[in-house]
């Protein structure tokens, strides 16, 4: 993942963010002059969370991807962070396998690939969340929109809605899975307005 952008006033590659030990030597090896400053206290915690973030999300493309030499590479990178997230806290690596052979014994690895789909209820509700966010180009096709909202209200304690362009039609199709939201104890506020009308219709 590249996270840099062009600083078009001085061809500044602009990274802000952690890096490996040795990654100002590869620079320079490469006739470029790193700028590079040490982080400690909150601010390392903080540029340390990010580049967990950073690269799990490269570790789950390639995962995606199945390229296994990436995985391997990508699996390393995330280890070495997640080391570098306990050293903050004064932990070491021993601690860390000892914690994990702990969780192990009281619940389980993850060996059996078991995938949890709900708990209780009369029989199993098919539902397919949407785990990350999507771009919905036509919100109407087969009622994409409205699986979304749905979805997410299933395993939601507060809902807040805001939509332009409001039509009837549209809320109506989702009066029933409000009041059941409600219904279940649910907190939801919805802000809508309408095109070529200044008004703003609000429902809490």
């Amino acid at each position: 993942m590249t996270d840099s952008r062009d600083n078009k006033n001085n061809n500044a590659i602009i990274y802000g963010k952690l890096v490996r030990d040795r990654i100002p030597e590869i620079i320079e090896s490469h006739g470029k002059k790193p700028f590079i400053r040490r982080v400690e206290g909150r601010e390392r915690i903080a540029a340390i969370s990010e580049k967990i973030l950073e690269e799990a999300i490269e570790l789950y493309n390639e995962l995606n991807r199945e390229n296994r030499d990436e995985i391997l590479k990508e699996s390393a990178d995330v280890f070495e962070i997640v080391l570098a997230a306990l050293q903050t806290q004064g932990f070491t690596l021993d601690d860390l396998l000892q914690r994990a052979q702990s969780r192990r014994r009281q619940r389980g690895g993850f060996e059996k690939g078991l995938f949890l789909d709900q708990v209780n209820g009369g029989e199993l509700c098919e539902i397919e969340f949407q785990k990350f966010p999507m771009f919905v180009f036509n919100p109407f096709a087969n009622g994409k929109l409205i699986h979304i909202i749905r979805t997410e209200l299933a395993r939601s304690r507060s809902a807040r809605i805001a939509s332009a362009f409001y039509s009837p039609g549209a809320t109506n199709l989702l009066v029933s899975e409000f009041s059941k939201f409600l219904q279940a104890g649910g907190s939801l506020k919805i802000l809508l307005s309408r095109m070529g009308n200044p008004g703003l219709s609000r429902y809490t």
